[in-house]
């Protein structure tokens, strides 16, 4: 007669805040990056979806924002105006910008379908990010890892470069 098996029950979680341990600021930095990487390729296939790639993505959040111009925009994105100008292309192509050339510049106007559009996309990024965020981590977790994040912001924000990149 065979005996069952016990069950195996995991140990309790600890929180994140309750455990010991030390980690230098390169390992933290190298934590962000990796989390950084993989956040943009899970939000990359998740929009593929609707036929746009991160970068586009980004772009045209950027344009919602406010009206835009191609230079503008490629000094946001940290790109090349010329790279701005072929992913602002692919977006009037799918209808979800229009670009009005006037006179040196080109000005960036999301369309109705575009609004329609990002909405749909930060609605699903928003529950890729979330769902498995708030798996991982407490309300109290997430509270103290969004503080601490905005810390090391502070910490590393450069003082005599400029940052107009960086500006929201």
């Amino acid at each position: 007669m065979l005996e069952a098996l016990p069950s195996y029950q995991p140990p309790p979680r600890r929180s994140v805040l309750e455990r010991e341990g030390s980690a230098t600021a390169w390992e933290v930095l190298l934590a962000i990056r990796l989390l950084h990487r993989r956040l943009e390729v899970a939000m990359d296939q998740a929009i593929s979806a609707y036929g746009v790639s991160f970068a586009q993505f980004r772009a045209l959040q950027l344009i919602d924002e406010r009206p835009n111009y191609v230079s503008y925009l490629a000094r946001q994105l940290r790109v090349t105006r010329q790279a701005s100008d072929a992913v602002t292309a692919k977006l009037e192509l799918a209808g979800l910008i229009t670009r009005t050339r006037l006179g040196n510049v080109t000005e960036l106007d999301v369309t109705p379908e575009g609004t329609a559009q990002l909405a749909k996309m930060r609605r699903l990024l928003e529950r890729l990010v979330e769902r498995p965020l708030e798996k991982a981590l407490d309300a109290r977790e997430l509270f103290a890892f969004t503080q601490l994040l905005h810390e090391a912001d502070r910490a590393v924000k450069p003082s005599y470069l400029p940052t107009w990149w960086l500006e929201n």
